[in-house]
Formats: structure tokens, C-alpha cells, sequence
């Protein structure tokens, strides 16, 4: 009687078994293979999807809105301030600020703490805040915290200079709440 063994892909004794056998195991790993491209093929474009889909609806992660469409909607009537429109919308998202829903619970020193957000910067920054639905804490300017973010005690001038850059960003967000058209 002859000896079938099939765990090793060998049939003894009748050579066209052994060739049919042969061909059977390279059709099912060319097959396993054209499987797993095609499974990663799906992976890659499911995840495109996902990116399209939220590109579409302009949400991040956290299901808020995406800064750079917050800005998309974002005109000034007469174009006054068009260049401060980019800038301030480069100059969040270069300090990690991705999505509308970053700036709940933050405060007008938060945003003036940004790298290069002066007073008209945080203005608008407010303003556009505020047009979806997220508001900027304004701080009691007598009871200021008197020390910095590294730690150290501000001194008397620097809280000063604090003070009032507060309060210039809030006398000036009624002239940019004007000047501000959302589509």
C-alpha cells in the first residue's frame, strides 16, 4: 500500500498527484497573498474615507469643528483685515490648536500667551470663538495671578502690562465683531 502524507505536500507513488497537489498549495498562497494586499488595500482606503468624511463635515477628533474651517467661513467687510485673518489662524494652529473645541475653558491671558497673538489677533480669535459657540473667559483683572507661566512672580510692570493688554483686546473686539461676516 502506498503512503499518503499530505502535511509535507507529497503523495508517493503517483506522480500527477503530486504535481495537481503542487499547483493547488501555489494557487492558495498566491491567493492568501492577493488577500492580504487586498485587505490592506481596504485598511488604506477606509482610512482615506474617514479623512474625506471628515473633511466634508469639517470636524476633528473631538467632534468640533476644524479650525482651518472656522476660518474658511471667516470675511471682513472691506477686507480690512485680511492679512490677520491668516495670521491668526497660522498662529494657533502652530501652538497645537487643531479644533474650536480646544479653546473651551480657556481664558484671554490663554490666548495671549500664544506665540505672536497680539491684541487684534485674540480679538478676532475671540470673535470667531464665540460665532461657534465657544466663549473665552474674560479674567477679573483685581485678582490677576501674579506669577508667570515659568513660575516666577511677575513684577508690578508686567502685571500692568497685563492688565492692559486685556483690556485692549476687549476694547477692541466691538470694532472687529463689526467688521467680521461668517458665510
Amino acid at each position: 500500500m502506498e503512503d499518503v502524507v499530505f502535511l509535507s505536500g507529497v503523495v508517493e507513488g503517483n506522480p500527477s498527484l503530486n504535481e495537481v497537489f503542487r499547483q493547488v498549495m501555489e494557487e492558495n498562497a498566491a491567493l492568501k497573498k492577493e488577500n492580504k494586499l487586498l485587505r490592506s488595500r481596504v485598511t488604506f482606503l477606509e482610512a482615506r474615507l474617514k479623512d474625506a468624511e471628515s473633511a466634508n463635515n469639517g470636524n476633528g477628533d473631538d467632534g468640533t469643528l476644524l479650525l482651518s474651517k472656522a476660518f474658511d467661513s471667516l470675511y471682513f467687510k472691506g477686507g480690512a483685515y485680511d492679512v490677520l485673518k491668516s495670521r491668526t489662524h497660522l498662529c494657533f494652529d502652530r501652538a497645537g490648536y487643531k479644533t474650536v473645541g480646544q479653546f473651551s475653558g480657556k481664558d484671554i491671558i490663554d490666548l495671549l500667551n500664544v506665540r505672536n497673538a497680539g491684541v487684534v489677533v485674540c480679538a478676532i480669535m475671540i470673535v470667531v470663538l464665540e460665532h461657534f459657540g465657544v466663549q473665552i473667559a474674560v479674567p477679573d483683572l483685581s485678582n490677576l495671578s501674579s506669577v508667570s507661566k515659568d513660575g516666577r512672580k511677575l513684577t508690578y510692570r508686567e502685571e500692568a502690562s497685563l492688565k492692559t493688554t486685556v483690556k485692549k483686546v476687549i476694547a477692541k473686539l466691538p470694532t472687529i465683531r463689526e467688521a467680521c461676516v461668517f458665510k
